[in-house]
């Protein structure tokens, strides 16, 4: 699981930078550090925060992507 979530973060990483105004590629990247925050030693206070970053931007950027609600640690 570590590894495919991983794997995620670098692919959706690279989609929130070639669409930066995607909500959908900002919540994708939240979910995914969110799965790999208790997989990692230190994982929450590596990732939780950039986790609700991401769905916090996902959710600025559309209020009606129902996932970035739920998106995070």
């Amino acid at each position: 699981m570590k590894e495919a979530a991983q794997s995620g973060v670098a692919a959706a990483e690279i989609a929130v930078k070639v669409n930066p105004n995607s909500s959908q590629a900002h919540q994708l990247l939240a979910d995914l550090l969110g799965q790999l925050a208790p997989n990692v030693t230190g994982g929450g206070m590596k990732y939780g925060q950039r986790s609700t970053d991401e769905a916090d931007k996902a959710i600025e950027l559309d209020q009606k992507n129902g996932d970035a609600y739920v998106s995070g640690p």
